[in-house]
């Protein structure tokens, strides 16, 4: 699209060229309908609705273990406290301290990212490995310098974050009361004491949400699993055959080859087998125009359309299909295919 063109005025212009179609050619493009989409949607398909929810699920895994980590550092402190005191005792400053007690906890958080990125490479090669037919281009997805950039980034800031507040509180002891104390003995700050009764709240907190999610999901997916679809696909198995047009050209040989293999299948003990154009809920149909007998006559291009799979074979019965309405046996035929209608 041109520079500043928005997709909505796009869309509008194709919704006026259709409109013009439409009248100069009204039995042919009285249907027309166009619509724009952008090629990288029509490339990825429509996931980033999904994306975004399984991102806000990482986030909050992650603020789960960086409350975890936040709280480890704090018990760490606490028990450190002396020898900090001791080093402010000998003249280290409350700065240096800090800086002492970042590095440690950023150290810590950068070996943890290197780990998830170990775990990240394993799990994509499993996911790739699976090769789901909802996630398009599986060839592209692999980690690059933009997600160890990320992770590294990530990793640093959250030991930077949630490791100030204990090297703060690790700092700013009173030195000489702490000397008096025993190294066994020192006990934590109020202040170190709220700290983590929040962490642990907030870790409550976001574990009974992701937990709420879960069980959302699990109930969707059985849900899912336990309607009925109308036909029942249990101990069914389906192939996708395509003859090669060199040998198969003519229609008459394609359904000679047809015949013989369903035949050659059904012969086969336990075995029931039948073709059809596309599986159920597949998406693919053929659409063909008819006229009720009796019924006045219609105008050429506004006739109604049906939407029509060419079936051969028990069909029906293989997939337990069962006829609710319209007739149960072949009204026609047509080069050796058997059509229905419902």
């Amino acid at each position: 699209m041109k520079e500043g063109v928005t997709l909505a005025q796009a869309q509008a212009d194709m919704a006026a060229i259709d409109r013009r179609l439409a009248e100069q050619y009204p039995a042919e493009e009285k249907e027309r309908k166009s619509q724009l989409v952008p090629l990288h949607e029509w490339l990825v398909g429509d996931v980033r609705s999904a994306l975004l929810v399984l991102f806000g699920t990482v986030g909050l895994v992650l603020l789960i273990a960086c409350a975890n980590f936040a709280s480890l550092l704090m018990m760490r402190a606490v028990a450190e406290r002396r020898e900090l005191v001791i080093r402010a005792a000998l003249g280290a400053g409350r700065g240096r301290l800090i800086r002492k007690t970042l590095t440690e906890s950023a150290l810590l958080s950068v070996l943890g990212g290197a780990a998830g990125l170990l775990f990240a490479k394993l799990g994509t090669s499993m996911l790739l490995t699976l090769r789901p037919e909802e996630l398009a281009r599986l060839s592209g997805i692999h980690m690059d310098t933009r997600v160890l950039l990320f992770v590294f980034v990530v990793s640093v800031l959250t030991g930077i974050v949630f490791g100030m507040a204990p090297a703060w509180i690790a700092a700013r002891a009173d030195v000489a009361e702490a000397l008096k104390k025993s190294g066994r003995s020192t006990t934590s700050s109020t202040m170190g004491h709220s700290i983590r009764k929040i962490l642990v709240t907030s870790e409550l907190a976001v574990a009974l949400v992701l937990l709420v999610g879960a069980g959302l999901l699990i109930k969707g997916f059985s849900r899912l699993r336990s309607m009925n679809p109308g036909f029942n696909a249990a101990n069914v198995m389906t192939m996708y055959l395509q003859l090669p047009k060199t040998r198969y050209g003519e229609i008459p040989k394609q359904t000679q080859f047809r015949r013989e293999l369903l035949s050659r299948l059904n012969s086969l003990p336990g075995v029931q087998a039948a073709m059809v154009t596309d599986i159920p809920l597949g998406g693919n149909y053929v659409g063909h125009r008819f006229v009720i007998a009796g019924r006045p006559p219609v105008a050429v291009g506004g006739e109604p359309k049906v939407q029509t799979l060419s079936v051969m074979g028990d069909y029906f019965h293989v997939i337990r299909l069962p006829c609710v309405r319209g007739a149960t046996s072949p009204p026609w035929t047509a080069k050796g295919n058997r059509w229905w209608h419902l």
